[in-house]
């Protein structure tokens, strides 16, 4: 049974989230979860035994999961994916996939397929997605995926701050030539603003 957070796994921390917090067998269905195994399988095991099993969730509720310095190499399963953490190397599809999936914990594991992309392959070319969430889900500890989201969330905010300057530089010019009016400019820079807030919201 898992007994502390570094090793629980991505997949398990979503199982978790999913269990009703109404249900009368909250606590069985956690440790489960945490036994890999079914709800079944710990009712008919010996109530000594699931006693047992149950103190040990007490690190749930004692302590919290931390973050780590991120790697550019990650070993899930029988594939090493490689994380890029240079922003200039983000791709076109990169950038469109990670606007269009909904923030949330709940779309951690889509979110990572963006940024984890198995070793020699590129972005969205070669391998099955399928098994790169599932080897996420399966493999990749909490506090990773939160070090690894954590990483890229910031680097988007950085992205977008840096768009917010280029575009209103461009825009001065561009009123300046008589392109564009002040009225257009301030709509636009309040449009990237609001990108900025609503992100970070």
């Amino acid at each position: 049974m898992v007994e502390k957070w570094s090793d629980v796994t991505l997949g398990q921390w979503k199982r978790l989230n999913a269990i009703d917090p109404e249900s009368e067998d909250r606590t069985f269905e956690m440790v489960a979860v945490l036994c890999d195994t079914t709800l079944d399988d710990i009712l008919n095991r010996p109530l000594p035994e699931v006693s047992g099993l149950v103190k040990k969730l007490n690190f749930l509720a004692e302590s919290k999961p931390r973050t780590h310095r991120v790697k550019t190499r990650y070993r899930l399963g029988d594939t090493t994916y490689v994380f890029n953490t240079d922003y200039r190397e983000l791709t076109v599809s990169q950038y469109i996939d990670f606007t269009n999936i909904p923030k949330g914990p709940e779309h951690l594991t889509e979110l990572l397929t963006v940024f984890l992309i198995p070793k020699d392959k590129a972005y969205g070319q070669g391998y099955n997605i399928e098994k790169v969430m599932q080897d996420i889900d399966t493999y990749l500890t909490l506090e990773e995926a939160n070090s690894l989201s954590a990483f890229f969330l910031r680097w988007w905010e950085t992205l977008l701050w840096m768009a917010e300057i280029r575009t209103r530089r461009s825009l001065r010019k561009a009123v300046k030539a008589g392109a564009v009016t002040r009225e257009q400019m301030e709509e636009t820079l309040e449009t990237i603003k609001g990108l900025r807030t609503a992100f970070n919201g």
